[in-house]
């Protein structure tokens, strides 16, 4: 995964690195401002729910592929994938959901169908390669 372009932003999405240029890949890093909660307390399956819902709005044929509860760097996480359809064709979302105290962490990996091996193998050494600074 060779990245055309990386960009940043101050809203939800931080972080966006763009595939290969001409393709639709991406992976993006998004921190989403969350509605009143208990302190600490975020459901990753309602966030998974949630995000799946947001997909249908957008997209169609959208099924869950695979989900499973883990651990990145320590923190509670769940990680799932969907399969989806948009007008640029048939799309494989790996989504990595992160909770540390009180923040979400979004991962998401975007690819078409040609290339989710190489988006699943990327994906994967990112979320191994994964450390907290503070």
């Amino acid at each position: 995964f060779a990245p055309d372009e990386i960009s940043l932003s101050t809203e939800q999405n931080v972080l966006t690195i763009d595939g290969p240029h001409g393709s639709v890949d991406e992976i993006s890093l998004a921190v989403p401002k969350l509605p009143a909660h208990i302190p600490d307390l975020i459901p990753l399956g309602s966030v998974e729910r949630g995000y799946i819902d947001d997909c249908k709005k957008r997209m169609s044929d959208v099924k869950l592929e695979e989900s499973r509860e883990l651990k990145i760097a320590g923190a509670s996480a769940r990680h799932f994938e969907i399969s989806a359809k948009d007008k640029s064709g048939l799309h494989h979302l790996l989504v990595t959901a992160i909770v540390r105290g009180d923040t979400l962490y979004i991962v998401t990996g975007d690819s078409t169908a040609d290339n989710i091996e190489l988006m699943r193998t990327t994906f994967e050494q990112l979320m191994k390669s994964w450390t907290w600074i503070k």
